[in-house]
């Protein structure tokens, strides 16, 4: 079975919910050919770039790296605030044990 790529994921679920590339790089504060590029195969969806969709739209970050379930988080925040974005890109940059104590970390205060 092939395995479906995280730009691959993000095609799909843009079509399923009407979102346009031009929506998406605006939403992202990326250029159009920036979002092309994932398309294409040029560039990978970073983890960064994921959160930012997750933040967006509540399309789950680790469904779209990972194709882990649930597809969908909690209805999605209005915009992306600049701490929001500082926390993602600060995370994308821990080293993948120190995400994975995160994640748990996150996931305990979110069921508080």
């Amino acid at each position: 079975m092939k395995q479906i790529t995280p730009e691959q994921r993000t095609e799909w679920i843009m079509k399923q919910l009407h979102i346009s590339r031009q929506e998406l790089s605006e939403t992202l504060g990326v250029s159009l050919s920036s979002v092309a590029m994932y398309f294409s195969g040029y560039h990978r969806i970073r983890r960064v770039v994921a959160l930012a969709i997750q933040a967006s739209y509540g399309i789950s970050a680790d469904w779209l790296m990972y194709d882990k379930k649930p597809r969908f988080i909690k209805k999605p925040d209005e915009k992306i605030s600049d701490e929001a974005m500082e926390i993602a890109i600060m995370y994308n940059l821990l080293p993948k044990k120190l995400q994975e104590v995160a994640d748990t970390m996150m996931s305990g205060l979110q069921k508080l």
